[in-house]
């Protein structure tokens, strides 16, 4: 769906494509727009506003990153679908095509209730210094909350996981991953470190509660500090 002219009282749900461009105006009063997660990967999925769009309700469930703000902050909605930073309700979607490469900050303390998709290849998620990326959802159930494939997360603030993070996913070397703590990695759930996969330990990682299942590489640098079993 393309939109240059007006739409009122919609219901909208993007399945593929939206834009609604420059000239293009939609009143949503009465009605919602949603953007939700229809493959793996959100590869196929397009949703963009450079238009208006007044009344009703977005629901960004799926938030996918473009990149064509300032190309780098979390905090920048320029670089996110539809315009709109994630919240705790949007599962993210951070996909790199063949070429392609992205260092992405999150630069703002982040609490993630869905989930984290990394897909790499030359894609690095880097929480900043200071800065608390907390995956809970209020359920003690254990589910996947980061799924890193050929990606690499680097942790110089604090990461908080209650859930379970798949650091290379199925076991497929081809998916092989990094994890890089430099802070505060707090495990209350699971962390698979899969085959080929390597987690670098220069701060702290705390997993006296959760526990580090590792078919990879665990690396506690000079100045880490384990506390629990790996």
């Amino acid at each position: 769906m393309y939109n240059q002219s007006s739409i009122a009282g919609a219901e909208i749900d993007i399945m593929t494509e939206f834009v609604n461009e420059a000239s293009g105006t939609i009143d949503l009063t009465g009605g919602y727009l949603r953007v939700g997660c229809y493959s793996f990967s959100g590869a196929g999925l397009l949703a963009k506003n450079f238009g208006t769009i007044t009344g009703g309700t977005i629901g960004n469930y799926c938030s996918l990153w473009y990149g064509e703000g300032d190309g780098v902050n979390w905090s920048d909605p320029l670089n996110w679908s539809m315009g709109i930073v994630p919240d705790v309700s949007s599962s993210v979607k951070i996909v790199m095509a063949s070429g392609e490469s992205a260092e992405v900050h999150l630069d703002i303390d982040m609490t993630v209730a869905r989930q984290i998709l990394l897909y790499g290849p030359d894609l690095t998620l880097v929480i900043d210094p200071g800065v608390t990326l907390n995956f809970d959802s209020g359920s003690t159930s254990l589910f996947r909350v980061l799924d890193m494939r050929r990606a690499a997360i680097v942790n110089n603030g604090t990461l908080i996981n209650h859930h379970m993070i798949d650091s290379g996913y199925s076991g497929s070397p081809h998916n092989a991953s990094t994890i890089e703590n430099n802070g505060l990695l707090q495990n209350f759930g699971k962390l698979n470190n899969f085959i080929g996969s390597v987690f670098y330990n220069t701060g702290t990682l705390d997993s006296t509660i959760g526990t580090v299942e590792n078919y990879g590489s665990i690396e506690n640098q000079c100045g880490g500090t384990v506390v629990g079993t790996i």
